[in-house]
């Protein structure tokens, strides 16, 4: 398994679960052009780890690297994770005739910056592997070529759960960087809809960091002030966070489309009805008015009508979010994962080669 970083990122996370969850007679070894949060994690649970770090943007030496690695090794599969180690693994591939998987594609929609090698990475390799059937569309690829393998959560992550007293009020999380991809201006707007104009006893908390949280924190001052909406700036464990929650709520803005969003999986780990953006991956990790609510891109008054009805319905939101943790066990494990994963490596390895 071959990377650009192993730092605190989703598709890092999941790469760690997989490269130690292969059942036998599957054995992983990591690759990664930089080191991070997820390296000591990879080595503890006693994968081996390879680490090039580049000195320079233009260094070739971890290519080169990279190159001895795979021929020292010969192994069965090379799964790519990362756009850079794709392009750096893929002539080796062809010229030794070692199977390459391009798992590249972690969101449901093309990027906006290096499009062109982002894409041109999911067309290398036997398959294309995406986390989303809405990512396999969104990079276009061909039909035939592509596989999904949905992200698994690692149960253990788990806090020891905390009994809750019933309470009036009706707590809402949203959880995510605070940038130009994640709608927390209309999370701010969905805050004064439903607890200012319709007066319900609603109250959000938003969880995390980022470039807008400044500007965030100041357009909604008066809903901070009068102990609407809270910025809780970043957590260490957000998991212990959600049990002071009643829903999970994520809103994404129309420039980014989701994969397989992390803390949708945390929110319905943590037994909660979630409210979503209906884009990206979305729709195949939430069952509408099931385990919770999808809403427009931009939809201030259908999230706020969600809300609202959660919030009338205290026994339906607990009964989606019942529902919702049970199909987080059934169809993310980590075990599935790993099941899907081996399946797509044993078809590749059967296409000859590349």
């Amino acid at each position: 398994m071959v990377c650009d970083s192993l730092g605190a990122g989703g598709a890092e996370r999941q790469l760690a679960l997989l490269s130690s969850s292969l059942p036998e007679p599957w054995t992983a070894t990591v690759f990664a052009l930089g080191g991070g949060r997820y390296a000591e994690e990879i080595e503890a649970l006693g994968v081996p780890l390879v680490v090039a770090r580049r000195r320079h943007r233009l260094d070739p030496s971890p290519t080169l690297l990279l190159w001895r690695t795979i021929a020292a090794q010969r192994p069965d599969v090379v799964h790519s994770w990362g756009w850079m180690t794709c392009w750096a693994a893929d002539p080796w591939c062809r010229l030794s005739g070692v199977p390459h998987v391009s798992g590249v594609i972690r969101r449901g929609n093309r990027p906006h910056r290096r499009a062109y090698l982002m894409v041109k990475a999911a067309s290398f390799g036997r398959l294309a592997i995406a986390n989303s059937r809405a990512g396999l569309e969104a990079f276009g690829v061909k039909p035939g070529r592509g596989r999904v393998l949905h992200n698994g959560f690692a149960w253990d992550r788990m806090p020891e759960p905390v009994a809750r007293q019933p309470q009036d009020v009706l707590v809402v999380v949203m959880a995510a960087t605070m940038d130009e991809r994640k709608d927390f201006a209309g999370f701010l707007a969905v805050a004064r809809e439903v607890a200012v104009t319709r007066g319900l006893p609603v109250r959000f908390m938003a969880i995390g960091d980022g470039r807008d949280r400044e500007s965030l924190k100041q357009a909604g001052a008066d809903l901070v002030e009068r102990g609407i909406v809270e910025f809780t700036g970043r957590v260490r464990e957000v998991l212990s966070m959600y049990q002071r929650a009643d829903v999970g709520l994520l809103m994404t803005s129309a420039v980014h489309g989701e994969g397989i969003s992390n803390s949708i999986m945390e929110y319905m780990a943590s037994g909660l009805p979630v409210v979503c953006s209906d884009n990206g991956g979305n729709p195949e990790l939430v069952v509408d008015g099931v385990t919770g609510f999808l809403a427009p891109v931009g939809g201030v008054t259908e999230v706020a009508d969600a809300i609202a009805g959660l919030c009338a319905d205290r026994a339906k939101a607990r009964s989606m979010g019942d529902a919702g943790r049970a199909r987080l066990r059934e169809e993310f494990s980590i075990a599935r994962m790993a099941e899907r994963a081996v399946a797509i490596y044993d078809e590749c390895r059967a296409k000859g080669r590349s």
